[in-house]
């Protein structure tokens, strides 16, 4: 904090704060530490401020004195003149403070005072006087001529402590009136009257008074309504009540009148501060402190306080916390095994206990009968200390809980003394926890609001009767009393006031600012009710990343840096409490939920929201195969209806990422026209059977006829020729998934028979109606090259076998029937299933060759080799979002097959392409060989490196090996050299040493070129080294 605040009182509005702080200037300042001086750190002792609080008292005194604010003359109204009451001495400073409030305000700057500087400085501003006198409004109370009020315009800042942050504070709000002494009727005065124009302004901790009320006059908007009291951090209830008729009249207040200046009838409720919610071990002297005005800062002291004293208790603390954390844990939970071994041997108070606990989960019942053995503490064989239930057994019941502990994590002594029953052992430890502030028996500092649904303290404390268990928190009462009118609704838009006054002491703590002001609250629905389809899935976090909502922070925080939604009010920085903001939105968006009767009932008003070109949710299918629900939705607008039917190639595949619980099934193809991939169809369906996916695609014809006049026309089966091309489907490409596949066979089945009788054009002496579902396959469905290449790429088989696999993807094969058993001889196992695997599915073969397929050459060869643009959009629209819930699925699909149907609407009506290539032929093919050139460039690489590899392992054992070549020698010279017999013995053995180390490093080195077959080829630029590369 070194000469943190020095700059600040270089200026002007603040040379006048240290003037009525008794300062003259900057140096004597520094000297009576309200400032760093040069070189100096800021005192904040009590003794440097004496000055300071003697001043400010010699001040109030004079405004108190019968020679001040015009006391004598209370009858005679304020002026904009100056009155003869006012000495010659007074100046006006409230320009001064408005100013210098402007300034903290824009700086954003503190000026440290003790509590007596501050309460002082306030007791001036409240006993200022302020010239001229307030325009008339209907609300202003008449001039008396006993009794007068003094108003004076407050300073923003004297309200910051009270009010709600719910306005931004970039914005200047205008500052409320402040009116002193005001009498309400014969019988009634207000010691103070606020005017609060904004519902933004609504202090969170209201003021009140112990002799007369203090009141404050809201103006609402009658749109919204919120009653003020609903923004306050105080809970209010019983003993309540309203009412709109006193003895049979209306009941009036003087303050609220209409826009013609008449009473208006209003309804009087009243309610009592209910006080706060404290643990019965809180021993706090705080519990006892009284107020009649408060703000957040207060409860941010106190809990600085507090978390001060513990963080005091030192590092043990947390040590004996965690293990007081699992004792309590095994309390709850005990033993969670399924099956219990008869009854435990527990005494009552542990059934008292676990009685306890069942209460605090306030009538959850566990739908399993779990184990109610008791938790004992043993140790091992090998003396391992660990905690375990008394059914457990190492050889038979080890599904019973056992535990290991780690006597670094865990105080081992603590638990042995509890789960043995050490009674006096275990009062020693949470004494000696106590004496330095931490343990059961220490005092507690929970307090919360009594808005909070929590019944019981977070932490174990230990009772008078010996228990061990977390206590029913206690709910501290308060008196504080507030009464309120409001016009009846039908004169709220005349008479847009409310009037509500609080009388009493508040004998708790402040409590929490937990309660969301209710303008920010709106503010909050109203993001989420604009966030569309993304709301369905959207959770605290997500929504704290929404641009949406960064945008109202930025808005509300300024220049802050790194805002979050706490910094605009601290009670959203509770993430569950967004969760709850955002589980109202959704119920109310989607009131049947986000699942299959979300689903059915976007179905059902499809045709109430949609015109009858937009619908897109065309059909939902329900039935039962063999007990099993199958559950279909097909997704088509009627455009993309006629563009399937006229086109001539398409592309199928399914993706299980994108929506939880469904399988998604998209049919689409690539324009060839616009050069653009264009989805026609999605189907979602919950199961994978052949029988399923034939129900999707003949519904799909059926809406397809629906909106075109006829369905679908497949070249097998509607051409007059084998060169019959025209408008008629030549093909499909997709993968070899066995449901998607031989559903689409089974649906061209029932396609077939609806036709009239008709000979195949591949086998002219059967008849169409004689196909099987495979047979139709062979003249329609090709597989895609992409996810076959992936699935040998991923056989665990030798390259040659990967190669011979590789080449069964062709237009013709030289030897077919040899190369499949060289796959099943030399792949092995691996080899064999995967030949099996393409034989049963009773297509693959065939789709993977020209030759062993029934359909055209031409319409091979210029057939689509791979579904890649399918797998393109399902990357596309996975950018939306992954494990979608189900309606979330199907409103992002719509979102994006109509941003894709309107870009080739684009092309069509105005060439003007979603991106600036072309799209062409040439382009596709660029970028394919580029991308080909690429995965070429970095498999080579892989290679090289693996050759790399082996000829460093290759140098390192040949310089092992000549290194045990050289000491075998050098030993040798040792044995020549040697004169006496030990000597002679020493080097011998030295020398089968060597001898034995050459042999071990030329087994390695030998070991090593073994593998030299096993190595890639690589790009040419490495090679691997040999035994023919050394020169021994």
């Amino acid at each position: 904090m070194r000469g943190q605040y020095s700059p600040l009182i270089r200026s002007g509005p603040f040379r006048l704060l240290l003037l009525l702080l008794g300062a003259g200037d900057e140096k004597d300042a520094a000297e009576r530490g309200y400032v760093a001086g040069p070189g100096r750190a800021l005192n904040t002792g009590h003794t440097r401020y004496l000055d300071a609080t003697r001043r400010l008292m010699d001040i109030s005194l004079l405004l108190n004195s019968d020679t001040s604010v015009s006391s004598a003359n209370a009858s005679t109204p304020v002026t904009n003149s100056h009155s003869s009451a006012i000495p010659d001495t007074y100046v006006d400073i409230a320009a001064l403070m408005n100013n210098l409030q402007n300034h903290f305000h824009s700086q954003q700057n503190r000026a440290l005072a003790p509590q007596e500087v501050a309460e002082d400085l306030r007791s001036i501003l409240d006993r200022s006087t302020l010239t001229g006198s307030r325009d008339g409004s209907p609300n202003s109370l008449p001039s008396s001529s006993s009794e007068s009020s003094h108003s004076l315009l407050s300073s923003r800042s004297s309200l910051s402590s009270s009010s709600s942050a719910c306005r931004s504070p970039v914005s200047r709000p205008s500052l409320p009136l402040i009116e002193f002494n005001v009498p309400i009727n014969r019988k009634t005065r207000l010691s103070k009257l606020l005017r609060i124009d904004d519902e933004a302004d609504t202090p969170e901790y209201p003021e009140t008074s112990t002799i007369d009320p203090v009141g404050y006059l809201h103006r609402l908007d009658p749109t919204t309504w919120v009653i003020p009291v609903h923004n306050n951090a105080y809970s209010w209830g019983y003993p309540q009540g309203s009412e709109t008729e006193e003895r049979g009249k209306p009941i009036f207040h003087p303050l609220l009148k209409d826009d013609k200046g008449n009473l208006v009838p209003c309804k009087r409720s009243h309610g009592t501060c209910q006080g706060i919610k404290v643990c019965p071990f809180n021993k706090s002297p705080s519990l006892e402190e009284r107020h009649t005005s408060a703000s957040a800062d207060d409860v941010s002291v106190r809990l600085a306080t507090e978390r001060h004293h513990r963080l005091e208790s030192g590092p043990n603390s947390e040590f004996f916390q965690r293990t007081q954390a699992i004792i309590m844990s095994l309390l709850k939970l005990g033993c969670r095994d399924e099956e219990s071994q008869g009854e435990s041997g527990e005494s009552g108070p542990v059934d008292s206990l676990r009685a306890h606990h069942r209460f605090l989960q306030r009538g959850y019942v566990d739908k399993v009968t779990r184990c109610t053995g008791k938790i004992q503490f043993s140790h091992d064989f090998e003396g391992k200390p660990l905690l375990h239930c008394e059914h457990y057994k190492a050889t038979s019941t080890r599904s019973h809980y056992v535990q290991y502990i780690d006597e670094g994590f865990y105080d081992v002594d603590y638990l042995e003394a509890y789960f043995s029953g050490d009674i006096e052992e275990t009062r020693l430890i949470e004494l000696a926890a106590a004496d330095n502030g931490y343990g059961p028996l220490a005092s507690c500092t929970t307090i919360t609001n009594m808005s909070s649904r929590r019944r019981h303290c977070p932490f174990p404390h230990r009772h008078k009767d010996g228990s061990f268990k977390q206590p029913l928190i206690a709910r501290q009462c308060c008196n504080v009393k507030f009464r309120l009118f409001e016009p009846l609704e039908e004169y709220q838009e005349c008479c847009p006031y409310v009037f509500v006054s609080f009388s009493g002491e508040h004998t708790h703590p402040p409590p929490l600012p937990l309660n969301t002001p209710r303008c920010i609250r709106r503010d909050i629905f109203d993001i989420l009710y604009s966030i569309g389809e993304d709301l369905v899935d959207l959770t605290p976090r997500r929504l704290l990343r929404n641009t949406v909502l960064r945008r109202y922070i930025s808005s509300h925080c300024g220049d802050l840096p790194n805002a979050t939604l706490g910094d605009v009010h601290v009670s959203l920085a509770n993430r569950a409490h967004l969760a709850m903001y955002i589980r109202q939105a959704k119920a109310r968006v989607y009131p049947h939920g986000s699942g299959w009767k979300g689903a059915l009932h976007m179905y059902k008003i499809e045709p109430e929201i949609y015109p009858v070109e937009a619908r897109y949710i065309r059909n939902i299918i329900e039935f039962s195969l063999n007990g099993a629900p199958i559950k279909i939705i097909v997704c088509m607008t009627p455009d993309a209806s006629r563009r399937f039917k006229n086109a001539q190639r398409i592309q199928c595949d399914t993706s299980y990422k994108r929506i939880v619980g469904f399988r998604e099934l998209v049919i689409g193809h690539w324009d060839r026209d616009s050069h653009i991939s264009l989805v026609f169809c999605r189907m979602y369906i919950n199961s994978e059977t052949a029988e399923a996916h034939e129900a999707g695609f003949v519904e799909v014809d059926r809406l397809i006829e629906l909106d075109t006049g006829s369905g679908l026309k497949w070249r097998h089966l509607d051409a007059k020729s084998l060169t019959d091309f025209v408008g008629t489907i030549l093909g499909i490409t997709g993968d070899q998934g066995g449901g998607q596949s031989k559903g689409i066979g089974l649906y061209l089945v029932k396609a077939a028979r609806k036709r009239a009788l008709k000979y195949d054009l591949s086998e002219p002496h059967r008849l169409i109606q004689e196909l099987g579902p495979y047979e139709h396959l062979h003249r329609i469905y090709r597989l895609c090259r992409t996810h076959a290449k992936c699935n040998i790429r991923e056989s665990s088989v030798p390259q040659s076998v990967r190669n011979d696999m590789h080449s069964l993807l062709c237009v013709q094969h030289e030897n077919w029937d040899a190369t499949i058993a060289r796959i099943c001889e030399v792949g092995g196992k691996t080899g064999r299933d995967w030949v099996f695997n393409k034989q049963a599915s009773g297509f693959a073969f065939e789709a993977m060759c020209w030759e062993k397929s029934k359909i055209p050459l031409e319409v091979w060869l210029s057939g689509d080799r791979d579904d890649n643009l399918i797998e393109s959009s399902h990357f596309d629209v996975n950018q939306d979002g992954r494990h979608c819930s189900l309606v979330a699925g199907l409103e992002k699909g719509r979102r994006f097959d109509s941003m894709k149907m309107q870009s080739i609407k684009a092309i069509e009506q105005w060439n003007v392409r979603p991106s600036y290539k072309s799209g062409s032929a040439v382009e596709s093919q660029e970028r394919s060989l580029k991308r080909l050139q690429l995965a070429r460039a970095h498999a080579l690489e892989a290679e090289d490196a693996k050759i790399e590899s082996y000829n460093a392992k290759f140098d390192d054992a040949k310089s092992k090996w000549f290194k045990a070549k050289a000491t075998y020698i050098e030993r040798q010279a040792k044995l020549r050299n040697a004169n006496t017999q030990r000597q002679i013995e020493t080097a011998t053995k030295s020398i089968q040493t060597a001898r034995d180390s050459i042999e071990r490093e030329a087994r390695n080195w030998r070991e090593i070129v073994n593998t030299v077959t096993s190595l890639p080829k690589g790009s040419g630029k490495r090679r691997a080294l040999t035994f023919t590369d050394v020169q021994f």
